[in-house]
This record gives C-alpha cells, sequence and structure tokens, in this order.
C-alpha cells in the first residue's frame, strides 16, 4: 500500500471517527471502577494512602483540566465492608463521600478531583 492510499484511508477514518464521550466501567477482575473524561495520553498517579489513582493528562492543553479520569481500585470490597448494595445502579457522588468521609487523606482528590468530574460529566450512577 502506497503513502497515498494510508493518507487517504487515515484522513477518511478521522473525518468519520465517533466523537469522544466521557465513560465510567467497571473491570470485575481488578475490581477497579475506572472514570474517564478525555481521550488522550495519561499518566496513572497513585493517591498514597487510598485507593485512588487519577489519570493526569501527558499534554497540557490551554482550557482544559490536567486531571481527566481516575480509579477506585477494591471498589465492590469497599461497598461489601460498609455495607453498601452494588449489582444494581449506585450514585457514584455517594459511594466517593462515603470514601471520604473513612479516609481523610482521600478528601481532597475525592473532593477537588473526583465528584467535580462526574458532575460535570453527568456520570452519576454506575453498576458494577
Amino acid at each position: 500500500m502506497d503513502t497515498e492510499v494510508l493518507d487517504r484511508l487515515f484522513t477518511e477514518w478521522v473525518a468519520t471517527k465517533p466523537e469522544f464521550s466521557p465513560y465510567a466501567y467497571y473491570i470485575d477482575t481488578l475490581d477497579t471502577l475506572v472514570v474517564v473524561e478525555d481521550d488522550c495520553s495519561t499518566t496513572l498517579e497513585h493517591v498514597t494512602g487510598t485507593q485512588i489513582s487519577l489519570h493526569i493528562r501527558n499534554h497540557e492543553v490551554r482550557g482544559k483540566r490536567n486531571h481527566v479520569g481516575f480509579e477506585v481500585g477494591g471498589i465492590k470490597k469497599f461497598c461489601r465492608q460498609n455495607g453498601i448494595p452494588f449489582g444494581e445502579e449506585m450514585d457514584l457522588v455517594q459511594i466517593l463521600r462515603k470514601m471520604a468521609d473513612l479516609n481523610k487523606v482521600a478528601v481532597p482528590a475525592i473532593f477537588d478531583i473526583a465528584i467535580p468530574l462526574v458532575k460535570y460529566n453527568k456520570i452519576t450512577s454506575v453498576i458494577f
């Protein structure tokens, strides 16, 4: 395949590529909830003393926030230990607030990054 054909195919693909939508998903084998707001390269930064890791944009973009997502490891275990039912649609903000109540180290990551991110992107509920 020559470069002209590749250029044309790539241009067509970019032109028809669906727009990215923020999302949340659960990885059962890792018992991890992942929330992503932007399609970009990131570095994962663990918040020491918590079960939270933050997705930080690798390249700053003017007018866009640097934290573009987060992960919560052991979320189902956390819910089980704290009497929070799972397996049905759940309010993500309430779960995050409960985490902050039980672990003060997590408060900045939860209230400054995670909750505003899910509210802004209207990712209010999750099922796992």
